[in-house]
């Protein structure tokens, strides 16, 4: 049945609008955040919607048209089985539209089920005219979708329920009915947000237009029906004076008959109504909001916003709200709290959000999230659409558990698995002061392996889920690799991704014997931490020399001692304490930055590799 709140948008469809040339896009119920970059089709996407927008729809032009000899299609699936189909044709720089609407017949006979229940015995042996005024109209209604129009006044009730019913057993499956659904759509942009009056305008005095244009004046009789009997009126009124003369004249210079047809059209929004919204003070002074800092609009507009988002929604009715790049100007706080209210509304409203901040996108499930692309066929450009796939709640666990935000997720240069913390905390260092980036701005993630219970898994969803090539998957570890046993997570990362056919003479970094330290030359570790040491205004322990390291280098790989225990206890006097995880690492990465034909080869070449578009 329809659901709490009004329906929602379940599936959208486009056909030859732009760069989207043939896609389908799944929405959520709540919230849907779409990404992308400029012109990777979001906005196409949003025109489409608003072309079903009862107030101010999206005209279509010729030049949307992406193949001028097909047609563009439209379609919505809402979240009761329903269907809407715009089509638009052009023919001779005009275009041609057709609506089609849906309705799977259990629809059709829940509501003559319904209707029908709530008819008193007496009210079935009625005339149609008899009955109350909103039975009435619900079962003129229902008439109009099943018979496709509208019944008899003189009909008695019983006979038109039983005719309908006969009807609805011939129907197929899917009824297509002339209908209307109204699918309100409220949309605003970065502009909009930022301006009190319109966003008044936009969220509470659209629909006025139309309203005043369908309001009854008389019992049954809207202000449309009255214009457009007038114009009837006065068209044949005025057509018996002059067609006649018309034609015969036109006889004359043609010598052939010619017959002369005059069709008014009425425009759908022909009622010219602007609003001002005024704001005044205690005084009676008017608030003049643009000279009123961004700020103070911003909060009218949440104000506003969450006043709109309160409303009840009618259970017929489809409400979307779409929020076109709302932060473009707002700073983090004003994201976050445009975000929250989002959130908190979304349960009831449809809310359709594009963005560009790091900061949004990261606080949104990654299953709301459709990335947007352009990939290039034959020289064309077309949209694609990336989503997570169905085992998200799985997947999002897992990427909270590793730290792993959307924005890498989504849009990832290269992800690399390390064994420990060290290697991550020595190559995120070197990165920055080699290239002056921070290696996350740089769209590439650093996990650490070693804590991955489930190493199956997070390599399918690198590989599935979020479309990475083996060839962005990179991987840091020991030489010891391959005498370790089964179960060591790095071990099973590697079985997993040799399975998804993993380069390992380009992807495979075999760095260290056993631990971090030994991948390093006695001298290298030696001079390193001095200078280290002494840049921060200190002076190495008297047992920090170069024969004392050299000697513990070989001791430990000789009888398989630690070596960074051995390290620690050389460094013992010392003021700095020699940290593994954090001092060491950045001592060698800011060591190799002023000595760079010191860098062992093996990460020359891994920071080459990570560096490749």
């Amino acid at each position: 049945g329809i659901m709490e709140g009004g329906m929602k948008i379940r599936s959208m469809k486009v056909k030859n609008f732009r760069s989207l040339k043939d896609i389908q896009i799944t929405f959520e119920e709540d919230l849907t955040c779409i990404v992308g970059e400029n012109d990777s089709g979001k906005t196409s996407l949003l025109h489409c919607l608003r072309v079903f927008s009862k107030d101010s729809p999206y005209r279509i032009r010729e030049e949307d048209f992406f193949n001028l000899d097909e047609p563009v299609e439209i379609e919505l699936e809402l979240s009761n089985g329903m269907r809407l189909q715009k089509v638009f044709k052009l023919y001779n720089g005009s275009i041609e539209a057709k609506s089609k609407i849906y309705i799977p017949k259990e629809i059709l006979q829940g509501k003559l089920e319904t209707i029908n229940s709530n008819l008193s015995e007496e009210e079935k042996g009625l005339q149609l005219r008899a009955l109350e005024k909103e039975k009435r109209i619900k079962l003129e209604e229902i008439s109009k979708e099943i018979l496709g129009q509208k019944p008899s006044p003189n009909k008695k009730v019983e006979n038109l329920i039983n005719e309908l019913a006969q009807k609805l057993k011939s129907i197929p499956e899917e009824h297509e009915v002339e209908s209307d659904i109204s699918i309100n759509i409220y949309y605003l942009d970065n502009r909009t947000i930022q301006e009190p009056e319109r966003v008044i305008e936009e969220l509470f005095l659209k629909d006025i237009k139309r309203e005043i244009w369908n309001a009854k004046v008389t019992e049954d009789k809207s202000i449309r029906e009255i214009v457009e009997e007038k114009i009837k009126e006065m068209k044949s009124e005025r057509e018996e004076k002059f067609k006649h003369m018309l034609e015969e004249k036109l006889k004359n210079f043609l010598h052939y008959h010619v017959q002369v047809v005059i069709e008014p059209i009425l425009n759908e929004n022909p009622i010219s109504i602007t609003f001002r919204t005024k704001f005044i003070d205690d005084t009676g002074k008017e608030i003049v909001f643009e000279n009123k800092g961004e700020g103070t609009k911003r909060r009218i507009t949440m104000g506003l916003l969450e006043f709109k988002m309160k409303e009840q929604n009618k259970d017929k009715d489809v409400n979307i709200f779409i929020f076109d790049e709302p932060d473009t100007h707002l700073h983090i706080k004003a994201q976050r709290d445009l975000l929250e209210i989002f959130k908190r509304y979304s349960t009831e409203k449809q809310i359709i959000l594009t963005t560009h901040s790091p900061f949004i996108i990261n606080l949104i499930k990654p299953s709301k999230i459709r990335v947007f692309y352009l990939k290039n066929v034959n020289g064309y450009k077309f949209t694609n659409a990336k989503t997570l796939s169905d085992r998200h709640s799985d997947v999002e666990k897992l990427l909270k558990n590793l730290g792993i935000e959307n924005t890498i997720l989504f849009f990832g240069r290269k992800i690399l698995i390390t064994e420990e913390e060290t290697m991550k905390t020595f190559i995120e260092h070197l990165y920055y002061y080699l290239y002056n980036i921070d290696i996350y701005g740089d769209f590439i993630k650093i996990i650490v392996g070693r804590g991955v219970t489930d190493a199956p898994r997070l390599v399918k969803v690198i590989i599935e889920d979020f479309k990475y090539d083996t060839k962005q998957v990179m991987l840091i570890v020991d030489k010891d690799i391959e005498e370790r046993n089964e179960k060591d997570p790095i071990h099973r990362i590697l079985r997993e991704l040799k399975k998804y056919g993993l380069d390992e003479e380009k992807n495979l970094f075999k760095i260290g014997k056993k631990e971090f330290e030994d991948a390093f030359e006695p001298e290298v570790i030696y001079e390193a931490w001095k200078i280290y040491v002494e840049k921060r205004g200190y002076d190495v322990s008297k047992n920090w020399v170069l024969e004392n390291i050299r000697r513990v280098y070989r001791e430990c790989l000789e009888k398989g001692k630690k070596l960074r225990k051995e390290l620690k206890s050389l460094n013992a006097e010392c003021r700095v304490g020699f940290d593994h995880v954090h001092e060491f690492p950045k001592a060698l990465a800011e060591y190799f930055a002023e000595h760079r034909d010191k860098t062992p080869k093996e990460i020359k070449e891994l920071l080459r590799r990570l560096r490749e578009s």
